[in-house]
């Protein structure tokens, strides 16, 4: 956002470890004029990183992930006082362990985040490591009440529906259907995943799809997820 020259001030949030890639970090940060008066050095772990292998003849991709600092991350490091920051982007769900830990109330470390953002009136978003397993309605489901916008395979996920149709392409009649599901739990928004065709879109108390586009898929390596 900064590059994209941003109006508006930018705060980084999170820890580094105490280490060459941790430091470089927050000397890029502060170059760009991203305040990082809150992004913390951890002295016990090595900055969280991730290297992608691609193989490119399929375009599949392979995801090494080292946790890291990350890891120790927790509700006490994400100081929101003094901020007047408006939009509140949270990454990555189910990669934050101490985050993702779900206490004897149901709740989880992100929820207790990301309440207390949307009471200080800041839009929140939510990003979800893509990952097969149970633990979208264990762990990200806590947050959802209090995440404004999540990306409809990420919230289709977290309603227990399956968007993907046999030939790979969104279901977008499951699309609508995860989002209604979602609308009855009074949650988040949907927003259109960037792999995705069409824009599928929910808001509380009501959901709208839109007709899909048909576009040349340049490169298939996208970002983010595999």
């Amino acid at each position: 956002m900064a590059r994209l020259g941003a109006p508006f001030p930018l705060y980084g949030l999170g820890l580094v470890g105490d280490d060459d890639d941790g430091r470089a970090i927050l000397v890029d940060c502060a170059s760009r004029g991203i305040d990082v008066s809150r992004l913390g050095v951890s002295p016990e772990a090595g900055t969280s990183c991730t290297d992608v292998m691609t193989v490119r003849a399929t375009g599949r991709r392979t995801f090494f992930h080292y946790r890291g600092a990350n890891a120790r991350l927790g509700p006490d490091d994400i100081r929101l006082d003094d901020c007047s920051a408006r939009l509140f982007h949270f990454g990555y769900l189910l990669l934050l362990d101490r985050l993702d830990q779900i206490g004897p109330d149901g709740s989880t470390g992100a929820a207790g985040v990301l309440k207390p953002a949307r009471a200080l009136g800041m839009f929140t978003s939510v990003d979800v490591v893509s990952e097969h397993g149970g633990r979208f309605a264990t762990v990200v489901g806590p947050s959802l009440p209090h995440t404004d916008v999540l990306n409809e395979l990420e919230a289709a996920r977290s309603a227990g529906v399956d968007v993907t149709a046999a030939d790979g392409r969104l279901d977008f009649d499951r699309v609508s259907e995860a989002a209604a599901r979602l609308l009855a739990m009074g949650r988040a928004q949907v927003g259109r995943d960037s792999r995705a065709r069409g824009r599928p879109r929910a808001r509380v108390g009501r959901h709208r799809g839109a007709p899909t586009q048909r576009r040349r898929r340049r490169d298939r390596r996208g970002g983010g997820r595999g």
